[in-house]
């Protein structure tokens, strides 16, 4: 089983602490020796939370105005910030002009519109106020310390500021550095700011006003690390050709902060890797305009440049070249060494990792894989109301580990109580009503604290973290019977399926596309084609991905196109996972399927559904009494940031549909293959 939390060779992002950057966010028009551009997407805001959000969880506070276009905001959003702190209000965004040198260093300020950001006052999200990392960048000091005000004390609090708040709001400043951990600053403005021209008497100036930690950025020459009896030269990435430097202080911020984000403390190997990562982040930012190359830069050239400058340039004193990775909070994925193909490209879609739930935020994929640190039950019900944890069996499993979470904060919070804990219950339950393994997970639950009680708050976590735990594993096995019994009755050739039953939905290798994985390893010549299933796309974001990883043959089709395919003869079966099924074989699953049964049907190609056996509900006649799951209308208005429906038009929106049991050729479960006619728990 290929785990996220393995070792190897693909890197991940691993959620544990958590980064706040609250700055501006603008749109710049930039002239510089490699040319023009106008409404450039910038602001010390984006272009540290696009350098930093490469590496650890990002969290964004600023404001935009109606011009602002979607596609930067799109592409954070794929890096996993969250943009719920950002505010989009009537009006034109902060806007910047300005003109370089032929020497690249000094530039000309040409125009400065504040617009929206002139009225600025940064709202703080509740989800954002217990972020472990801070940084203040570039903004007002009052502001600063209206944000400090808000927060849940962070661990680490960093700080930018500038020339301007130097000089025209030094008191206000002080205040906010007393409060601040580190200091990133120009040579210039520190020698403003302390009144000092030599820079290690201004960086000692600078730290006895609070800051325990000054950077001084010195462009083209590096930065300089001044701590407590430490100081650290750290020369700048040479580059041949730069086309803008406009963002650079700000990329750096955001490289170093992604290492102080993921190491805790300041120790002196610690601020080394954490500058000399925000020097190499700095070095790609310059080589587009605005946040260009930022926009497609991925982790594996960060460190392999970061490599060749280890290599290069040997500053004194530093640690070896293995030493310099964001290694210790970043998940690193691989295939198995096993020889076992068709485990590869699997990711657990939750696990219980030393005291705390993770997940896979499948929202995010496949444009980026986050592991999600659920803290709450809050963050357990969201996460499965907003699909990013779905599939039945993955529900139920998420379910158990969310039980713990829940009852773990009750007793955190001296509220531990039956009344208490079957809230917890109820709100799990409410999250999806259709996923029967939801429910019965629960019930589960429920019967571990009637046995054990709630007196003794520890052995009852004990009691239902092993249960939880037990659910997983016992998942992950029925997941290979499901595959073994389905791989042997699943015909060569062609093979459909919708939506997405793969390892993300279960506990194991998935159920429909666990026995096709199970097929393909025994060599049968399989190609599947996989609707993208609207409204949400799990097929094209989820099954394609995760089978193109997995090395299986793909090919993505739109929902409209499958009756085509099989006419032209291209299709030899179906197979499809199922969220719920009556005791007559009456099978629920995502929208769609019903459609997908009935040209099945019509072409005379065997319909196969593949699932646990808690999935089925005895206490179940037939489908009609399956509660379907009505989803938010914008759904199928849009996707996340695009529209393409007229605002508030009419929409149904059922996530499920029922397929008669009369056209499901059999159904596939741990304890074997039944055909119909279907008499479960009878």
């Amino acid at each position: 089983m290929l785990s996220p939390w393995g070792k190897g060779s693909f890197t991940l992002v691993q959620s544990r602490d958590r980064l706040l950057v609250v700055g501006s966010v603008a749109l710049d028009t930039i002239e510089t020796p490699a040319g023009k551009r106008e409404d450039v997407p910038g602001g010390s805001a984006l272009h540290c939370s696009l350098a930093a959000s490469l590496y650890v969880p990002v969290h964004l506070v600023g404001v935009i105005g109606e011009d602002f276009p979607q596609e930067p905001l799109r592409l954070l959003e794929r890096r996993g910030v969250n943009l719920k702190g950002l505010q989009r209000v009537p009006g034109k965004t902060f806007r910047w002009s300005g003109r370089y040198h032929q020497d690249w260093i000094g530039r000309d300020t040409l125009d400065t519109q504040l617009n929206v950001f002139a009225d600025f006052k940064p709202a703080i999200p509740d989800k954002s106020r217990d972020c472990e990392v801070l940084f203040l960048a570039n903004i007002q000091p009052q502001l600063q310390l209206d944000v400090l005000d808000a927060m849940k004390r962070p661990r680490l609090v960093a700080l930018d500021t500038m020339n301007y708040w130097i000089k025209g709001d030094l008191p206000l400043l002080k205040k906010v550095l007393r409060r601040t951990h580190l200091l990133i600053i120009n040579d210039e403005e520190a020698r403003q700011l302390s009144g000092m021209y030599s820079l290690l008497k201004a960086a000692r100036g600078i730290m006895a006003m609070g800051p325990k930690v000054v950077i001084l950025k010195k462009g083209e020459h590096g930065s300089i690390v001044f701590a407590k009896d430490y100081m650290q030269l750290v020369p700048a990435y040479l580059l041949e050709d730069i086309e803008d430097p406009t963002g650079a202080g700000d990329t750096f911020a955001g490289g170093v902060m992604a290492v102080l984000t993921a190491h805790r403390g300041l120790s002196d190997a610690i601020l080394r890797k954490a500058v000399i990562h925000g020097t190499i982040m700095a070095s790609f930012g310059v080589e587009g305009f605005g946040p260009e190359r930022l926009n497609s830069l991925t982790i594996e050239e960060v460190e392999a440049r970061k490599r060749q400058y280890l290599t290069q340039s040997c500053p004194t004193g530093i640690l070896p070249v293995a030493d310099y990775g964001i290694e210790a909070h970043r998940t690193i994925v691989s295939p198995p060494n096993d020889g076992n193909a068709g485990d590869r490209g699997m990711l657990e879609a939750s696990r219980w990792h030393d005291d705390h739930m993770e997940i896979v935020d499948q929202s995010q994929l496949p444009g980026n894989v986050a592991i999600v640190r659920m803290e709450t039950l809050e963050d357990v019900v969201d996460a499965i109301r907003t699909l990013k944890i779905r599939g039945a069996p993955a529900i139920g499993i998420a379910a158990g580990y969310g039980v713990v979470v829940g009852v773990r904060n009750l007793i955190r919070d001296g509220q531990l109580g039956g009344d208490a804990i079957e809230e917890v219950l109820h709100r799990l339950g409410a999250s999806r009503p259709t996923a029967v393994n939801l429910f019965w997970a629960l019930e589960r639950m429920r019967k571990v604290v009637s046995k054990v009680g709630f007196r003794d708050g520890s052995a009852l976590i004990a009691a239902l973290l092993q249960e939880a735990v037990a659910i997983h594993q016992e998942d992950k096995e029925l997941c290979r019977k499901i595959s073994d019994h389905g791989a042997g009755i699943l015909p060569e050739g062609g093979i459909l399926t919708h939506c997405h039953a793969g390892a993300l939905a279960t506990g194991g290798i998935g159920t429909a596309v666990g026995v096709i994985r199970t097929a393909h390893q025994m060599g049968k010549p399989i190609h599947v084609y996989a609707d993208e299933t609207r409204p949400l796309l799990q097929g094209a974001r989820l099954t394609a991905w995760e089978l193109q990883q997995s090395g299986i043959p793909i090919t993505l089709i739109c929902d409209n196109m499958a009756a085509s395919l099989m006419a032209s003869g291209k299709i030899q079966s179906v197979i499809v996972g199922a969220d719920r099924i009556a005791s007559n074989g009456d099978t629920a699953n995502k929208i769609g399927t019903y459609s997908v049964a009935v040209l099945a049907k019509y072409h005379s190609l065997p319909f196969f559904v593949a699932a646990p056996y808690s999935t089925i509900d005895p206490t179940l006649k037939s489908g009609a009494e399956i509660p379907i799951e009505q989803r938010d209308p914008d759904e199928v208005r849009g996707f996340r940031d695009q529209r393409w429906a007229p605002e508030n038009v009419p929409v149904w929106n059922a996530a499920f549909d029922v397929t008669p049991a009369s056209l499901i050729t059999a159904i596939i479960t741990e304890t074997g293959v039944s055909r119909f006619p279907y008499h479960f728990g009878s």
